[in-house]
C-alpha cells in the first residue's frame, strides 16, 4: 500500500497525548500517525483458528518471481490497479495474470482519493480490473488519506464508492483501512459493517477492529517483510481462515482435490494423491525408476538407462570407470566376468544362476502371458470372465485341444497329459524330447533305426532308458525281444564250450 500522509490534523492529536503512553513498541520512529493512533481505537481481536499468509503490491515491488512466491508459502495476493481517475499501475496486468497462472489466489485494489468523485473513480477501477471472477477476491477500497476533507465527507464518499462496486460487479467489496484512520480521522462512522475489512495494524500480535465491525478476514501486519522472488521490503497479511475457507472467500467454492490422471504428487490442495513406492520418484504426477547411481560413474542405473560412459581404454568396473579391466571368473563357469565379457556360456537345455550352469527345463513364456511355460509351471492366469488361448487372455469360452500331443499346453489355460520327466522337454508338436543329448542318447540314427538297432551309434543297456529315452517308445518292445535273443545264443554258446 502507499504509505498513509501524515497530516495536520493527526499530528496535533499525537501532540497532545501524553508521551508515556507512546513507549510501547507499537511506535516507531518510522511509523505513519494513523498507525500509532490505531493503538487507541477498536477491539482486540485474535484469529480463533488457523491463518494463511499472503501479500500485497503495487509497482514499487517491479518484478516478481512468482513461482518463488508460491513456493515461499504465500496463498494469496491483492495487487494495485488504479488510483483516482487518470492513473492506472503499470505492473498491474503483468502481475494479475502471472498470479494466477502460479496457484496465487489474487485480488485487486483502488487508491481511493477523498477529493476526487467517488463513482468516476470506481468506473475507472472497474475498466482496469474488472469484476472479479470466480477464485478472484472482492475489489478494494483503499482508504488511508484524507486529502483534506472532513471526516464526514470521507465517509459519504466512500460509501458512495463500495456502492457503485457492488452495483456493478455484483459481489460485496472490501475496505482497506487502520483502526487510527477509521477511527480517528473518519470518526468511527456507521454504514460499513456489511463491506468486508481488511484492517492495517502493524507490530501487534492481534489487530484492533474499528467501528462496528466485529471480525476481520483480512489484516495486514507489516511493512517491512521479505518474500523470496521480490526485491526488498513488501506487505504481508493474513487471512482469517483455512485454505478452504479461503477458497469459499474468493468465490469458487471449498477446494476441490485434482488428481486427474495422476497417481502422486499435490492434489491442488495441501493434499497428496498418493506415494510412490521405494525405488521410485514422482515425476509429472506418475511414478517412475529412480536411476541409481549414487557413487557410480558407469554401468546401468537399474532403469534401463546408463549412469556414464567410459572413456577410451577405460571399462566399467562395479560402477567406477578403470584403466582397462582385469576379469574375474573365479568359481563362476557362466555369467559376466566383471568387464565387459563372459566367463562361459551354458549348454542346450542349462542356464546361468549365480555363475553356475543348472539344468533341467527351461520355463520359456516369450510372447505369452498365460498358459503352461513348456516346464511344469504356468506363464501367468487371466481374470474373471477370461479364458487362455495360445498364451493369450481371451473372453469367452476356450476349447482345450491335445489331439496328438503327449506334454505341454492344451491350448488353453491346462496341458495335456504329464509333465516331461527330469533331462527332457516338451517341444512344440506336444512331445517329450532329451533337453540335453550326449553320450549313450536315445536319438535314433541316421537310417532311422531304433536305440540299439545294429546300424545305430549306441547302445542301451535293458532297464536303463538311456538318457533322453521315453519309456513309451514303439521301440521299446523291439529292445526286449533282440535282448532275449541275445541272452539265449550267448547261453547256448556256453552250453557248448562246456
Amino acid at each position: 500500500m502507499k504509505r498513509p500522509l501524515r497530516n495536520a490534523r493527526t499530528a496535533a492529536l499525537v501532540v497532545g497525548v501524553s508521551g508515556a503512553l507512546f513507549a510501547s513498541s507499537a511506535c516507531d520512529p518510522e511509523m505513519p500517525d494513523d498507525q500509532i493512533m490505531s493503538q487507541f481505537y477498536g477491539v482486540t481481536v485474535c484469529p480463533k483458528g488457523p491463518v494463511l499468509e499472503g501479500i500485497d503490491i503495487s509497482h514499487w515491488q517491479g518484478s516478481i518471481d512468482w513461482a518463488k512466491v508460491k513456493a515461499g508459502g504465500k496463498h494469496f495476493a491483492i495487487m494495485k490497479a488504479t488510483e483516482g481517475t487518470g492513473y492506472t499501475d503499470p505492473t498491474f496486468k503483468g502481475h494479475w495474470g502471472a498470479a494466477k497462472a502460479n496457484g496465487v489466489v489474487r485480488g485487486a485494489y483502488h487508491f481511493f482519493r477523498a477529493n476526487i468523485d467517488p463513482v468516476q473513480q470506481a468506473d475507472h477501477f472497474l475498466s482496469v480490473a474488472g469484476a472479479p471472477g470466480a477464485g478472484d477476491l472482492p475489489l478494494v477500497a483503499d482508504v488511508e488519506t484524507a486529502d483534506g476533507q472532513s471526516g464526514a465527507v470521507i465517509s459519504q464518499r466512500v460509501l458512495a464508492f463500495l456502492v457503485r462496486l457492488e452495483q456493478k460487479s455484483g459481489r460485496v467489496p472490501m475496505i482497506y483501512t487502520s483502526p487510527g484512520f477509521f477511527g480517528g480521522t473518519m470518526g468511527n462512522p456507521k454504514g460499513f459493517e456489511k463491506y468486508h475489512l481488511w484492517v492495517a495494524h502493524w507490530q501487534v500480535n492481534c489487530p484492533n477492529v474499528p467501528g462496528s465491525w466485529t471480525n476481520w478476514p483480512f489484516w495486514q501486519y507489516t511493512s517491512k517483510g521479505t518474500v523470496p522472488g521480490i526485491a526488498g521490503n513488501v506487505d504481508l497479511d493474513r487471512f482469517n481462515g483455512s485454505l478452504n475457507d479461503l477458497m469459499t472467500f474468493a468465490g469458487n467454492g471449498p477446494c476441490k482435490p485434482n488428481c486427474g490422471g495422476k497417481v502422486c504428487g499435490p492434489d491442488g490442495c495441501n493434499g497428496s494423491c498418493g506415494a510412490c513406492a521405494m525405488g521410485k520418484t514422482c515425476t509429472s504426477g506418475q511414478c517412475v525408476c529412480a536411476p541409481a547411481c549414487m557413487g557410480k560413474m558407469c554401468g546401468d542405473n537399474g532403469c534401463g538407462g546408463s549412469c556414464g560412459m567410459c572413456g577410451a581404454n577405460q571399462s566399467c568396473a562395479n560402477g567406477q570407470c578403470v584403466n582397462g579391466c582385469k576379469p574375474d571368473c573365479t568359481g563362476k563357469a557362466c555369467g559376466p566376468d566383471g568387464c565387459n565379457g563372459s566367463c562361459g556360456a551354458c549348454a542346450m537345455g542349462e542356464s546361468c544362476q549365480d555363475g553356475q550352469c543348472a539344468g533341467g527345463c527351461q520355463p520359456d513364456c516369450a510372447g505369452r502371458v498365460c498358459g503352461d511355460d513348456g516346464c511344469t509351471g504356468t506363464c501367468g492366469a487371466c481374470g474373471p470372465n477370461l479364458n487362455c488361448a495360445n498364451g493369450k487372455c481371451v473372453a469367452g469360452a476356450c476349447t482345450p485341444n491335445c489331439t496328438n500331443r503327449l506334454c505341454g499346453s492344451d491350448g488353453c489355460s491346462g496341458r495335456c497329459g504329464t509333465p516331461c520327466t527330469v533331462g527332457k522337454a516338451c517341444d512344440e508338436s506336444g512331445h517329450c524330447v532329451p533337453s540335453l543329448v550326449g553320450d549313450g542318447g536315445a536319438s535314433p540314427d541316421a537310417a532311422g533305426g531304433p536305440p540299439g538297432d545294429a546300424t545305430g551309434g549306441c547302445t542301451c543297456a535293458m532297464g536303463a532308458g538311456a538318457r533322453g529315452a521315453d519309456p513309451s517308445s514303439p521301440w521299446r518292445g523291439t529292445l526286449l525281444v533282440a535282448l532275449v535273443i541275445a541272452l539265449r545264443r550267448r547261453g547256448a554258446r556256453l552250453r557248448r564250450q562246456a
